[in-house]
Parts: structure tokens; C-alpha cells; sequence
């Protein structure tokens, strides 16, 4: 068994886009009083005279704003990533750059004019990179607003930073076609390799992904999965309950093996819960999804693959055969691994986790093993990732995950001599004020108790993204408190929580952001209202393959490795390129002296 290494990649993505969140998303009136304050406060320190510091300052400033609204409603108006606000930021960031070469000045013991210039390069070449690899517009309108702000900049401080005419003409005979061919060539390698090992264009891809993030516009990101994905059969499971007196149905948990993922609504991202308000609204019950054992290689590529889980649920439903008995909850440790076991009629509903220590996906290679192993006993099984601890982003060791496989066997093992008694089952819905931004999904949480003889359990699924480490172990300990002597607590791996905030891991996990103690509260009161719901049951177990498209582990490291070459190489290329071109214009401005 191996981890995929890929999907450990993709997880360490998150700091790069909590950069990328930072920029992207603060407030027009924190962009424009960042740029304000920081124009005006570099204006004093460089000239230490108000009536100079005024008039610079004044400058870039004017040059921004005309600028930003011009691109904005002129030149870029058709384009929905380069809105006012963005555009803001791209001027606070090249007025920023241009400053600070002001600001070296006193360093370098160089003069304002000669840093001016020196700036001028990086200033317009990070700009005409921004918009180039952002906007979707005509060519000339892309050149035309990354030329805009510095050529307005050179025209209102030509004056008060005494400029020579000439050497000004100079720069710009020499940065301007360098910059140019410098980001023509740079993206064009960037598209051939893009096309050579994906089979479309980086770029738009990568625009597509931003209008998914940035504007929630998911259709033409999905088009570009969908070109990449490939066809899986995936495992559904159901496990419904139902009242054995008049029949009615009461509550159904859906196991299956599709990963919610990748970002926000993009995919299967918010499929958990898809599922879940289908169930519920349909048949008036309490639905849980909690997370199947799976990876980034599952995801499905788009809503369409998420309409074909979500009917192949229905149609499992419709075809029950129930049982009377199940067999009490039973749980088996190996060091830090923890599985639970128990077993409906034929079939068996396991459980695996690290908690409380770190965690992350599953292997899907685990639940083949698993599942086969699990076939000598039962009929069929469904395996949960409770995905319920995380501190930090990891990858699971191979020990990590032979660990969870011994656990898990023995689990099966001692479960399936097990005897089966009539049981109760109740449910609860919990609803929360929170917000996917808090790390809560749309779900809230669900509420499964189980009493098998003098034995109560519960199965509690919480629509988020993993757990704050500690707190499944502080949720046990307090329904204790109400007789329910063991169970799991466990996540749907939303990832609609996912690049929503700027934090370490990328999103907040259940009980990092809000009062632990507060929800724990809620859940409490839930498991009270699931007491009062105990009644006598019947359960169905029902599994069945569904041939989705996902992400598939090599189209997934193509596109990865695709991100990871298109950072790395514009890192390395700008580095080296400003280098040449910063000492280009040194050498001409010291050579032609006018």
C-alpha cells in the first residue's frame, strides 16, 4: 500500500493560495487606504519635506486611480476577474515595488532619478505578467493597462523628481521590449508545455480556476476537468432505518468512496451535502454522509458525475431488503489506530481513525483491501474514514497505514462472531449558526444513536473538513454523561470549506473557528433529542458501483505537476530576467550620460 503522493501535494498547496486569498480578496476600502498610507508614509521618509512628500504622493496616487478606472471600465470592462478591486491591488503592489526602489535610494546612496528607473522594470513587468497570465481580454487591451499606471507615473513625477527627458526615453527604449518579449516567450513556453502535458492551455485553466475561486463562476473549470477526468466505478453504500412497526423510513447514512473535493462548489466538492438535502426533502428523514475512504483521485469533475451518485442513492433505497438484529458496537486499538465495527443483518459498517492524532485521507487502496478481507465474513461492508483529527498537513506513513489495515481486520474479525439482537435506532438534526468560512458546511450535523440490548452508541457526522485534534475525544466524554457509551464522531470531508480563508491548512476544521464548547453544547442537546427518538428498527444495507468521471491519479499529477512547473519556472525566469535587464539599464544610463 502507498500513499499518493500527489494527493499530499495538492494538500500542500494551501499556503501558496492563502497568499493568493490575500491578495485576492481584501475589501475596495482597505486596498485603497493600504495604498494611501503606504504612498504617503514612503513619500515622507523619502523626501522629509510635506510640500515634495504632498506632490509625490499625490502622484502615484493619481496615476493608480486613473488607471484602475480606466482599466476597469474601458479597457478591461469585459472581464470579470479584473474588476475594480483587483485592479486596485495591482497598482497598490506596483506602486509598492516602485517605492521601496525609491526608498533604497538612501542605501544604495543613489540618486532618486537613477531608482526610478531602476524600478520601472520590475514595476511594468510584474504587471504585464499579472494581467497577461489573469485577463481574457484583446492583446492591446492587456498592453495598454499595464502600460497605463507606470507611463502616468513617469508623466506626474517627471517634475518633482527632476527627470531628465532623455534618460527617461532611454529606459523605455531598452525595459520596454525587454519586458515584452521576456513574458511573450515566458507564457508561450508556459502554454506549449501546458498543452504537451494536459492537453489545453495552462492559462485558461488557470483563469478558470480564479473565476471558480474568486467569483464562484464553476461551469468553465468543470469543462476543463471534465477533458481530463476519467471514468470510475465508485461504491455507493447505503445503510437506512426504518420504523418496524408502520415501515417508515427514519433515517439513511450514505458511504461511498467519491472524494469531496477539490474547492469550494467546484466537483464533488459539496456533494456530502447535495446528498443529504435530496434525502431529506424527499423522503422527510435525517440523512448522514459521512467521509468514504477516498482521495483527490476521486473527486468528480463536475455537477453532472454529481447527479449520478445522488440517483443511484434514490434507486438503492428502493431496493432494501431489511433486517431486524444488529450486532452492539464493538471497537479494537492497535496503538494509535482505532476501528469500529458493527454488523446489520448480513452486511457490517466499519470505522477507522488516528485520532487524536494527525490524519489526513485515507488510501483508497486500504477499503479494497479492506472491503475483499471483509467479503470472507459478510456480504458487504462500508468503511468510513472518520477523518476527525488534524493539526497540520501530513501524509500518512506506510506504518500509519498498516496500522489502520491490522486494526481494521481485526475489527471485521471479532465482529463477525458477534450475536445480532433486535436493536432501537434514533435520529436528530443539528443546525448551526456557522458558517463554511468557520469550517462548517451547509449540513450542520446528524445524529445516529443505536441501543443493541443495554449497549447505546451514536454515529455523528459533522459536515466539515477534518476535526481540531482533541475535540472527537472531549465529544465522547460528555455523551458519555448520557449513557452512550461508545460511537464515532465523523466529518463528511466538505471541501466547500476549502480556500474560503487565509489559514495554515488552507480552511478551518470543525472546532477551530468557533467556541468548541458552544457546538459541543449543540451536540449534546442533539443526542438528547435522538434519545427521545429511540424506537424500534429495522435496517437495510445496499452497495452498488456507479461509473462517474473523476480526477483520476495520473490526469491528477499531470495537472499538479503542471501548477507546480508554471510557479517554478516564472519564479526562476523573473529572477534571472530582471537581473539582465536591471543591469542592461545601468550600464546604458551610466554610458549615455546626458
Amino acid at each position: 500500500m502507498s500513499v499518493n503522493s500527489n494527493h499530499f501535494k495538492l494538500k500542500e498547496v494551501a499556503p501558496y493560495y492563502n497568499v493568493l486569498k490575500k491578495i485576492a480578496f481584501p475589501s475596495l476600502r482597505k486596498i485603497l487606504f493600504w495604498n494611501i498610507s503606504f504612498t504617503i508614509l514612503a513619500s515622507i521618509f523619502i523626501f522629509r519635506n510635506l510640500t515634495q512628500s504632498f506632490i509625490l504622493a499625490l502622484s502615484f496616487i493619481a496615476s493608480s486611480l486613473i488607471s484602475d478606472f480606466s482599466s476597469s471600465f474601458i479597457l478591461l470592462k469585459n472581464d470579470s476577474l479584473m474588476d475594480l478591486r483587483r485592479n486596485m491591488a495591482s497598482s497598490f503592489f506596483t506602486n509598492a515595488v516602485w517605492l521601496t526602489f525609491l526608498l533604497l535610494s538612501f542605501i544604495f546612496k543613489a540618486s532618486l532619478q537613477t531608482m526610478f528607473y531602476l524600478g520601472f522594470p520590475i514595476a511594468l513587468t510584474l504587471r504585464l505578467l499579472a494581467l497577461s497570465s489573469l485577463s481574457s481580454s484583446k492583446p492591446f487591451n492587456i498592453v495598454a493597462a499595464a502600460l497605463l499606471e507606470p507611463v502616468l507615473c513617469f508623466i506626474f513625477v517627471f517634475q518633482i523628481l527632476n527627470l531628465s527627458f532623455l534618460k527617461s526615453a532611454l529606459t523605455f527604449l531598452i525595459v520596454i521590449p525587454l519586458t515584452f518579449s521576456y513574458v511573450f516567450l515566458t507564457l508561450k513556453n508556459v502554454e506549449e508545455k501546458g498543452l504537451k502535458n494536459v492537453g489545453f492551455s495552462t492559462l485558461e485553466f488557470f483563469r478558470s480556476f480564479l473565476k471558480s475561486w474568486f467569483n464562484n463562476e464553476n461551469s468553465s473549470l468543470e469543462e476543463y476537468l471534465d477533458k481530463i477526468g476519467v471514468y470510475k466505478d465508485i461504491k455507493v453504500a447505503t445503510i437506512s432505518f426504518r420504523r418496524k412497526t408502520d415501515k417508515k423510513l427514519k433515517g439513511v447514512m450514505v458511504v461511498s468512496n467519491f472524494h469531496p473535493g477539490p474547492i469550494l462548489e467546484v466537483g464533488s466538492s459539496n456533494l456530502p451535502y447535495l446528498i443529504q438535502k435530496e434525502l431529506e426533502s424527499k423522503f422527510n428523514i435525517v440523512a448522514a454522509v459521512p467521509h468514504g475512504v477516498s482521495g483527490h483521485e476521486t473527486n468528480l469533475v463536475s455537477f453532472k458525475e454529481n447527479k449520478k451518485i445522488i440517483e443511484s442513492v434514490i434507486k438503492l433505497l428502493s431496493e432494501s431488503v431489511y433486517f431486524d438484529k444488529a450486532s452492539q458496537f464493538l471497537r479494537v486499538e492497535y496503538g494509535k489506530a482505532k476501528a469500529s465495527c458493527q454488523v446489520f443483518g448480513d452486511s457490517s459498517l466499519e470505522t477507522l481513525t488516528l485520532s487524536p492524532e494527525n490524519m489526513e485521507d485515507i488510501p483508497l487502496m486500504l477499503n479494497y483491501e479492506l472491503t475483499e478481507f471483509g467479503k470472507n465474513y459478510f456480504k458487504d461492508i462500508a468503511i468510513i474514514d472518520a477523518h476527525n483529527s488534524i493539526n497540520a498537513i501530513i501524509e500518512l506513513s506506510d506504518f500509519d497505514i498498516k496500522l489502520l489495515f491490522n486494526t481494521g481486520v481485526a475489527a471485521i474479525e471479532k465482529a463477525s462472531k458477534e450475536p445480532e439482537f433486535p436493536f432501537k435506532f434514533g435520529k436528530a438534526k443539528v443546525e448551526f449558526n456557522y458558517t463554511p468560512k468557520q469550517g462548517l458546511g451547509y449540513g450542520g450535523a446528524t445524529i445516529f444513536l443505536i441501543q443493541v440490548k443495554n449497549q447505546l452508541c451514536s454515529y455523528i457526522t459533522i459536515d466539515g473538513n477534518n476535526m481540531k485534534s482533541g475535540l472527537r475525544e472531549k465529544i465522547l466524554n460528555k455523551i458519555k454523561e448520557l449513557n452512550v457509551e461508545d460511537g464515532e464522531i465523523m466529518t463528511t470531508d466538505t471541501h466547500v470549506v476549502n480556500g474560503l480563508i487565509s489559514a495554515k491548512l488552507g480552511y478551518y476544521p470543525i472546532g477551530e473557528g468557533f467556541n468548541e464548547e458552544e457546538f459541543i453544547e449543540k451536540i449534546l442537546k442533539g443526542v438528547n433529542e435522538a434519545l427521545k427518538d429511540l424506537e424500534e428498527c429495522e435496517a437495510a444495507f445496499n452497495s452498488n458501483f456507479v461509473k462517474v468521471k473523476v480526477f483520476g491519479r495520473n490526469s491528477m499529477e499531470n495537472l499538479v505537476n503542471s501548477i507546480y512547473s508554471f510557479a517554478k519556472r516564472i519564479s526562476i525566469s523573473f529572477i534571472a530576467t530582471m537581473f539582465l535587464i536591471e543591469a542592461a539599464l545601468i550600464f546604458a544610463l551610466k554610458t549615455f550620460s546626458f
